[in-house]
C-alpha cells in the first residue's frame, strides 16, 4: 500500500486490483503498519489484543510524524512480540500471514538499521524473488505476462549499485524459459521536481528539485547536449547503441548508476522537466 499512495500509481494498479491480477512483492514497508495494525484490530474479538494493536498504531503513527524511523513499530518490535501475535490469532490464517509478513519486514530492517547493508538488500531481494515466483506459479495461465513497475535499483539486470542480484535479474531467464522475452525500461529525468517521503507533522511527502546523477553522465560520454532533451516532453532512448558507443574505458570511468543503467535496461524514458507525482494527502480535504 506505500507504494500506491500517490494517485498516479494508484490509476494505474486499480484495473488489475478489480481483475484480481495486482501482486505486491515487496516487505511490509515504512507506513505498512498504519494499515495492517487496522486490519488485525478489526479481526480480533479479544480486547487485550485489540487495545495492543492500537497502541502499536498510535506510537507508530506518532514516530512517522516526527519523521523518527527508529522509534517506529519495524525497528523496535522483538520477535517475542509477533510470537504472541500469532498465538492471539490462532486460527485465523489470514491475520497469521500478516503477522509473519510484519515480522519479516521487522528482521530484514534491523539488518539494515545495524549496518548489515550487504545482508540486508540481499534478504529483501530474495523475498521479493520468493514471493513473484509463488504468485507467478499460481495465475492461473501458464508464463503470463507480467508488467512490474519497481524501483531502478530492483528491476535493472546485472549487479546493481547495491552490489546484489535483484529480481531484475531473475527475469529475462524466467522469461526465456518460458518462451517470452524480458524487456526492462528506466524511468530517470534529467531535472524538474520530484516528490519524496518526508515525514513532519504537517505531511508526510515533500516535493524538492530532482537532481540528476545518472542520466547527464551518459549524455555528456555519448556527446549529446543536455538541452537537446525536452523540457516539456518525455523522449524514449534505445539503449543499445549507448551501451556499444561507451564500451570499454568510457564504459568503465561513468559513475556507477550510469554504467548500471546502461548494461541493465533496453530502454531510457527521459526529461528535463519531471513533475511530482499527486500524493493523497494533497486531496485531504481542508479541516475547519
Amino acid at each position: 500500500m506505500p507504494f500506491l499512495s500517490n494517485v498516479e500509481d494508484a490509476a494505474l494498479a486499480a484495473p488489475f486490483a478489480i481483475a484480481g491480477r495486482l501482486w505486491g512483492i515487496d516487505q511490509e514497508f515504512v507506513g505498512a503498519p498504519s494499515l495492517l495494525l487496522d486490519i488485525l484490530a478489526a479481526r480480533t474479538k479479544d480486547a487485550g489484543t485489540r487495545k495492543r494493536l492500537a497502541d502499536w498504531r498510535r506510537k507508530d503513527d506518532g514516530a512517522l510524524a516526527a519523521g523518527k524511523f527508529d522509534a517506529i513499530m519495524t525497528a523496535t518490535a522483538a520477535p517475542e512480540d509477533f510470537a504472541d501475535l500469532r498465538k492471539a490469532f490462532a486460527g485465523d490464517a489470514e491475520a497469521q500471514a500478516i503477522v509473519d509478513d510484519l515480522a519479516e519486514t521487522t528482521r530484514i530492517y534491523r539488518l539494515n538499521n545495524s549496518g548489515q547493508y550487504l545482508q540486508n538488500n540481499e534478504e529483501r531481494a530474495a523475498l521479493m524473488q520468493r514471493t513473484f515466483l509463488t504468485a507467478y506459479r499460481a495465475a492461473p495461465t501458464k508464463a503470463p505476462r507480467v508488467l512490474l513497475k519497481m524501483g531502478a535499483n530492483h528491476i535493472g539486470r546485472g549487479t546493481t549499485p547495491t552490489s546484489i542480484y535483484d529480481i531484475g535479474s531473475l527475469l529475462p531467464g524466467l522469461a526465456a524459459a518460458n518462451g517470452r522475452t524480458a524487456v526492462h525500461i528506466a524511468y530517470l529525468p534529467l531535472g524538474g521536481s520530484a516528490r519524496s517521503i518526508k515525514p513532519s507533522p504537517g505531511a508526510f511527502t515533500a516535493i524538492a528539485a530532482y537532481a540528476d546523477d545518472t542520466v547527464g553522465p551518459i549524455l555528456d560520454a555519448a556527446g549529446i547536449a543536455r538541452d537537446r532533451i525536452p523540457i516539456d516532453g518525455h523522449v524514449l532512448i534505445p539503449i543499445a547503441p549507448l551501451r556499444h558507443l561507451l564500451q570499454g574505458k568510457k564504459l568503465r570511468e561513468l559513475p556507477a548508476y550510469s554504467r548500471f543503467t546502461l548494461l541493465g535496461f533496453d530502454y531510457l524514458v527521459t526529461t528535463r522537466g519531471a513533475e511530482p507525482a499527486t500524493h493523497f494527502e494533497a486531496r485531504r480535504p481542508a479541516v475547519r
